[in-house]
């Protein structure tokens, strides 16, 4: 998965790079002039031909091109322009995770930043490698932001969260007051599902709660990467903390993952239970 994340920002630094050569003003403009003198001014001497003005706008062209791809400081501006393609961020309708995601935007702003201000073989080294840990430590912030205003704006798990210890309840009080075997199996089937749904539902909370501390966390981390970016740009000898400073993105990734995956799995299994009551019932 990495290295085919490294593959396509590899393939889209290429592209960016030669995009920015062929297209920028100048190039343009090389063009425009060369055509317009081969139209109205063909013969300047007599000695001149018509053809030569495409031959000279055809050199200047390739100069142009030439000269920008091989410029450290032109190169390095198109390519973290391209790479700085961040996931966009979710709708969100609860305040405070828009701006927990409007905090992370403005890091990665300051992040770039800071990249383009280092020297241009340092940049070289890794920055293809920096920005795509970058987009996929964002993607995860946002998700997590977007899966906490998802749930908690979930009705259902509201109105399942306020009305399982009830149900639990009259079940119990049911399952002591049945008439027969075959009524006290039943209700101690659906009291089974009540209380799987319970426990899915606590967890779920417990989870919650852990995200929100993480999302907290990890955007302190942000601030300390962008720190830490500050350092390395401002360092006279290549480094190793660098990096370092990936591996901490990797991790903050991965750790992000593991919580989504979790509430994802703790959310669907916290529906089964209401599904099995339903279908019982």
């Amino acid at each position: 998965m990495a290295t085919s994340k490294m593959d396509d920002l590899q393939k889209r630094a290429r592209r960016a790079i030669l995009s920015h050569a062929l297209f920028r003003l100048e190039s343009a403009l090389t063009i425009a002039l060369t055509l317009l003198l081969a139209w109205f001014l063909p013969r300047p001497f007599a000695w001149w031909r018509g053809w030569y003005w495409l031959a000279l706008g055809g050199i200047a062209w390739v100069l142009i091109v030439v000269t920008s791809i091989t410029d450290e400081a032109s190169a390095q501006a198109a390519l973290l322009q391209a790479l700085s393609e961040a996931p966009r961020p979710p709708r969100l309708h609860l305040p405070r995770y828009r701006e927990k995601v409007e905090q992370a935007l403005e890091y990665r702003q300051k992040i770039e930043q800071a990249l383009l201000g280092m020297r241009a073989g340092l940049l070289k080294n890794y920055l293809l490698q920096t920005m795509a840990d970058l987009s996929e430590w964002l993607r995860m912030i946002y998700a997590l932001a977007e899966r906490l205003d998802v749930y908690e704006r979930d009705e259902i798990l509201k109105r399942d969260a306020a009305a399982v210890e009830e149900a639990i309840s009259a079940l119990q009080r049911q399952l002591r007051a049945a008439p027969d075997e075959a009524t006290r199996a039943r209700i101690e089937s659906l009291l089974a599902a009540r209380r799987e749904q319970k426990e899915s539902l606590d967890k779920l909370q417990s989870l919650m709660a852990q995200a929100q501390f993480r999302l907290e966390e990890t955007l302190s981390a942000l601030g300390t990467a962008y720190s830490q970016f500050l350092m390395i740009g401002a360092q006279k000898a290549e480094s190793t903390a660098h990096q370092e400073l990936t591996q901490r993105m990797q991790a903050q990734v991965q750790e992000l993952e593991d919580i989504l995956t979790s509430m994802q799995q703790v959310y669907d299994a916290s529906h089964a239970p209401q599904r099995a009551v339903q279908a019982e019932e």
